[in-house]
């Protein structure tokens, strides 16, 4: 009978070389998907902005209402500002889940989006600079809605 004695310099050396090769690939790749993701959910808010400020604008324009003039959607009342969900009142209601993003209401607060009466800023949870990784919806009385999503620092 003989006694197990491990593994030998060879195989332990083998299986470091692998585990090294393997990290200096497979982690920076890792490390890219985080910015990649927030950058997906950018452009999975806007597209839900401009979804909810269709049909809150479609609802209003069917009942023929006044640019001004609130609408219900599934039992809430919706501020509407120019024809579109007011960016302080009325589209957060219209959105499913914002559990990912923080918002921040103003004017002052938007970047990207100009000329308009009112915005609202979404940032997503954990993002490290800010003003460059946010999705800004704002309403112009007289133009309509403008919604901006800029990814371009999602670190």
């Amino acid at each position: 009978m003989q006694k197990s004695r491990g593994f030998t310099l060879i195989e332990l050396i083998v299986v470091l070389v692998i585990l090294g090769i393997l990290g200096a690939f497979a982690v920076p790749r890792f490390v890219d998907l985080q910015e990649e993701a927030r950058n997906a959910t950018l452009t999975g808010l806007k597209g839900s902005l401009h979804g909810a400020a269709s049909l809150a604008h479609g609802k209003q324009l069917a009942q023929q209402k006044s640019k001004n003039a609130d609408v219900k959607v599934q039992g809430d009342n919706i501020k509407m500002i120019g024809g579109y969900p007011d960016p302080n009142e009325g589209i957060e209601p219209m959105i499913e889940d914002l559990s990912g993003f923080n918002a921040t209401n103003g004017t002052g607060t938007c970047k990207e989006v100009e000329n308009v009466d009112a915005c609202i800023t979404f940032v997503p949870n954990g993002a490290s600079v800010p003003r460059g990784c946010r999705v800004e919806y704002g309403v112009n009385s007289t133009t309509g809605v403008d919604i901006v999503a800029n990814g371009t620092d999602c670190s």
